[in-house]
C-alpha cells in the first residue's frame, strides 16, 4: 500500500470514529442532563475530569511505544522490539498500582477540595472510584493500542471503537430511562472499555510479531532508559494540556457553586469536539514522521509539515467560523436557552484561541516523532503556569468568563510567537516561507464564509437544530468554492480531480 493511502486510511478511520463518538455525545449530553439533572451533570463532569488526571500516570509510555515500533519495525529489529514491549509492560504493571491508589485518595478528598453538598459525596466518590479502576486496567493494555498506532493500523483502532462507542449509547439510555444515575455511566464505561481492551490486545497481537524475553530485557536497561527519557517530555506536555485543558472546571468548582461547572463544559465540549477532529487528522504524523526519520527522508518531513498545517486549519476554520458567530443561537438550540448567554460568551472566547492554535496539531505531532518534544515540554508548562494564575485572578472579578480569558491569552501566545519558530528551525525551513505556504490560503479562503454566516446569523433565525444545520450546510460551498480557488494550489486542485476522476465508475464515461 503507497504511503498516501495508508495516511488517506488511517485519517479516514480516524473521522469515521470520531464522526459516531461525536453525533453520540452530542444527542446524549442533553439527555444525561435532563435526566440527571443539574448538579449530577456537573458531579459527573467534574469527576470525569478530575480522574482524567490519572491519565498523567502514563508517563508517555504509550506515545514511546508508538514511535519506537514505527523506527525499529522500519528497521527490521524485531528482537529489540519484544524488548521495548516487555519493558513497558513492566512499566504499566507498577503504574496499574499506583493508579488504584491515587483513586482511592481522591475518593476521600473529595468533599474537602470542592464544594459538593452532603448528599452527593457518597454517589461521587463511588464513581471515582470506579473510574480509577477502569483507568488502572486500561494502563496494562494501553502497550496494545500503541503497537497498533505504530503500525499505522488506526483503521483497526476506530472500528472497535465505533462497534463500543454504538454499544455504550444504546446502554446508557436503557439504564437512564430506568432510573439509574451517574454510577451505572460508571459501570457502563468500565465493562465496555474492558471489552474493548481485549479485543485491542488480540488485534495487536495479529499485526506484529514479536517475542517477550524477560531475562534478555534485564540486561538491557538503557531501554528503560530510553523509554523514560522520551516519555518524561510526553508527560510534561500531557501534564500540561490536561492543566490548561480541565485546569478552569476545577478553578470553577472551587470558587463557584459546582454547579456553575455546567455552563462552562457546554462551551468546552464543543471545542473539544473540534479538536479531536483536528486531531484525529494529525495523530498519524507522529509514527509516519518516525519511519520518515528513520529513512533520513528529511525533505518529505518539511512537506507533512506545510501540508499538515495547511490540513488544520482547512478542517477547522469553518467549525470556529460558526462556533465564534453562531454559537450562542446554537447553545440555546441545544441545551436549553438558560445556557446560552453565559456559555455562548465561553464559546467565542475559547474559539479564538482554538483557530490559532489549529496549526500546533501538526507541529505537536511531527516533534514527537522526531523525538524533539523536549523544547514544547517546556513552553507548555510556562502556558499552564500561566493559565492558572490569569484564571484564579480573572474569576475573582469577571466569573466564568474569566477563566476562559485565563486559559486563552497564554496558548494564543505560545501557538502565534513560539511554535511556528520552533519547528521551522527543526525541519529546516524558513520561518516566512513556512507561513506563506501553509497559513495565508486557509485564512484567506475563510473570509467569504465568515462574511455569509455573519449577515445569515442577522437575517434568518433557526428554531431548532436541524434548521440551523441546514442553514450552516446551505452556506459550506462558499467555504468550499473559497478553498479551491484560493487555498488550494494548481497541483492540489489537479490531485484532487484526479481523485474524484478515479472514484467515477468506468462505465460512465463509455
Amino acid at each position: 500500500m503507497s504511503q498516501l493511502k495508508k495516511i488517506l486510511r488511517n485519517v479516514i478511520s480516524n473521522w469515521a470514529n470520531l464522526i459516531v463518538s461525536l453525533v453520540i455525545s452530542f444527542f446524549l449530553a442533553p439527555f444525561i442532563l435532563n435526566k440527571i439533572g443539574n448538579v449530577y451533570f456537573g458531579v459527573w463532569v467534574l469527576v470525569t475530569q478530575i480522574t482524567g488526571y490519572l491519565w498523567l500516570l502514563d508517563f508517555g509510555v504509550r506515545e514511546s511505544v508508538i514511535k519506537y515500533v514505527a523506527e525499529y519495525n522500519e528497521k527490521k529489529d524485531n528482537k529489540l522490539l519484544g524488548d521495548i514491549i516487555e519493558s513497558a509492560l513492566r512499566m504499566y504493571a507498577l503504574v496499574c498500582f499506583i493508579c488504584i491508589a491515587v483513586s482511592l485518595c481522591l475518593a476521600l478528598l473529595l468533599p474537602v477540595i470542592f464544594s459538593i453538598s452532603h448528599d452527593v459525596i457518597p454517589t461521587a466518590r463511588l464513581v471515582v472510584i470506579i473510574s480509577g479502576i477502569d483507568i488502572a486496567l486500561a494502563f496494562v493494555f494501553n502497550i496494545f493500542v500503541g503497537i497498533l498506532m505504530g503500525m499505522q493500523r488506526y483503521d483497526l483502532f476506530s472500528t472497535v471503537s465505533i462497534g463500543i462507542s454504538i454499544i455504550r449509547a444504546i446502554l446508557t439510555v436503557a439504564f437512564l430511562s430506568q432510573g439509574y444515575g451517574i454510577v451505572a455511566l460508571a459501570l457502563i464505561q468500565l465493562f465496555l472499555n474492558v471489552c474493548t481492551n481485549v479485543i485491542i490486545y488480540f488485534a495487536a497481537r495479529r499485526s506484529l510479531t514479536f517475542r517477550l524475553n524477560v531475562r534478555h530485557v534485564e540486561k538491557r536497561r538503557w531501554i528503560y532508559k530510553m523509554l523514560f527519557n522520551y516519555g518524561f517530555f510526553v508527560l510534561l506536555n500531557n501534564v500540561c494540556y490536561m492543566v490548561c485543558l480541565h485546569g478552569a472546571t476545577l478553578i470553577i468548582a472551587i470558587f463557584l457553586p459546582v454547579s456553575a461547572v455546567t455552563f462552562y463544559a457546554i462551551a468546552a465540549n464543543l471545542i473539544e469536539y473540534m479538536k479531536k477532529i483536528i486531531f484525529a487528522g494529525t495523530q498519524v504524523f507522529n509514527p509516519l514522521t518516525s519511519q520518515l526519520d528513520a529513512r533520513n527522508e528529511t525533505d518529505k518531513i518539511t512537506t507533512l509539515l506545510i501540508q499538515g498545517t495547511k490540513f488544520s486549519l482547512l478542517l477547522g476554520l469553518p467549525v470556529a467560523t460558526v462556533y465564534f458567530i453562531m454559537g450562542r443561537q446554537f447553545i440555546g438550540l441545544w441545551m436549553g436557552a438558560e445556557y446560552s448567554d453565559i456559555a455562548g460568551q465561553v464559546l467565542a472566547v475559547l474559539t479564538v484561541m482554538t483557530l490559532f492554535s489549529l496549526p500546533h496539531y501538526t507541529v505537536i505531532s511531527i516533534l514527537l516523532g522526531l523525538n524533539k518534544h523536549k523544547i514544547t515540554a517546556y513552553c507548555r508548562l510556562i502556558e499552564a503556569v500561566a493559565n492558572i494564575g490569569l484564571s484564579v485572578l480573572l474569576i475573582k472579578q469577571f466569573g466564568i468568563i474569566g477563566v476562559a480569558y485565563g486559559a486563552a491569552v497564554p496558548h494564543v501566545i505560545m501557538v502565534i510567537f513560539v511554535f511556528p519558530v520552533i519547528i521551522s528551525r527543526i525541519v529546516g525551513i524558513t520561518l516566512s516561507e513556512y507561513v506563506r505556504n501553509a497559513y495565508f490560503g486557509p485564512l484567506f479562503a475563510g473570509v467569504p464564509f465568515a462574511v455569509a454566516c455573519y449577515f445569515a446569523s442577522f437575517n434568518y433565525t433557526s428554531h431548532s437544530l436541524l434548521a440551523f444545520f441546514s442553514e450552516v450546510i446551505v452556506l459550506l460551498p462558499i467555504y468550499m468554492i473559497g478553498v479551491w480557488f484560493v487555498a488550494f494550489t494548481r497541483k492540489e486542485r489537479n490531485f484532487c480531480k484526479e481523485r474524484l476522476f478515479a472514484m467515477v465508475p468506468v462505465t460512465l464515461g463509455r
